[in-house]
């Protein structure tokens, strides 16, 4: 009898305004959120070349995604100076913004999406430029 009761113990704290204009600004803030994490990822690949052992690098990686893109802890409980740092750091357009966005909790800027934007393609210039560079250092292993 207990388990029926959560569902209504929480129908007041998630309430979404359903705009249709919020949601496409969301799916868009979505899509630029997974390039970016797509680049980060391909950047840290390439980085395989040249480093043989790249677990260490993936879980740092994964990591700092997590914490500072706000998906362990939300970036509004962070102190004041952090938020300033991880502002102008791509990992907050990954979890943190689009989130924010869908919830409510952020309006809704063209601001964020044209830094996210700036940020996917600075992440794939810096992933072809590796990838350009490192491809003539690769090293094997084994066999």
């Amino acid at each position: 009898m207990d388990s029926f009761s959560y569902p209504f113990i929480f129908t007041n704290v998630f309430i979404f305004s359903f705009s249709i204009e919020l949601y496409i600004i969301s799916i868009l803030y979505y899509i630029f959120g997974y390039l970016i994490a797509f680049f980060v990822s391909v950047i840290v690949s390439i980085l395989s070349f040249k480093i043989q052992k790249i677990d260490g690098v993936n879980e740092l990686r994964d990591s700092v995604i997590a914490l500072l893109g706000g998906s362990i802890i939300p970036l509004d409980f962070y102190p004041s100076y952090i938020q300033d740092v991880v502002k102008f750091m791509p990992f907050k357009y990954i979890y943190y913004e689009p989130t924010a966005i869908l919830i409510g909790v952020n309006d809704y800027s063209g601001e964020g999406l044209l830094i996210s934007g700036f940020w996917c393609l600075l992440l794939s210039l810096i992933s072809l430029f590796l990838l350009k560079f490192l491809r003539k250092r690769i090293v094997f292993n084994g066999g």
